[in-house]
């Protein structure tokens, strides 16, 4: 954490760039290269491009997505956006088409949306080939 100390067990969220701009009076945020690791569900989820808002505990990833998964998942989309306010622990969103590569199958989807706190995702037209 930034400017203090957590318990390990408490840590929920651990994100990484090589580079942050805050802009103090608004809490917009942009970051560059930027990683975020879920620890609840082993998940990780990286960008080119991050921008959002810290008070609104809202961001989007831009110029590519990419969702590792703790089972092998390999999920791609052009941008996708987190919200806080959306459902209980947030959500996150897009309408930009999604490529999933799971062990087991691919899917292809025109979007998706997936509940935290629920750990569901809904895909919108989703076509799935399942694997030998």
């Amino acid at each position: 954490p930034i400017g203090g100390t957590a318990q390990v067990a408490s840590v929920r969220v651990v994100a990484t760039t090589p580079r942050l701009e805050l802009m103090r009076g608004s809490n917009d945020f942009t970051a560059t290269d930027a990683g975020v690791f879920l620890k609840r569900s082993g998940v990780t989820v990286l960008s080119q491009q991050v921008s959002g808002n810290g008070i609104a505990q809202t961001a989007t990833g831009s110029n590519g997505v990419l969702f590792l998964g703790n089972d092998g998942t390999v999920g791609r989309t052009e941008h996708a956006t987190y919200d806080r306010a959306l459902a209980t622990e947030g959500a996150a969103f897009t309408d930009a088409g999604v490529a999933i590569d799971h062990p087991r199958f691919d899917l292809t989807s025109n979007g998706f949306f997936a509940d935290f706190a629920e750990q569901k995702v809904t895909f919108e037209q989703p076509v799935t080939k399942t694997k030998e």
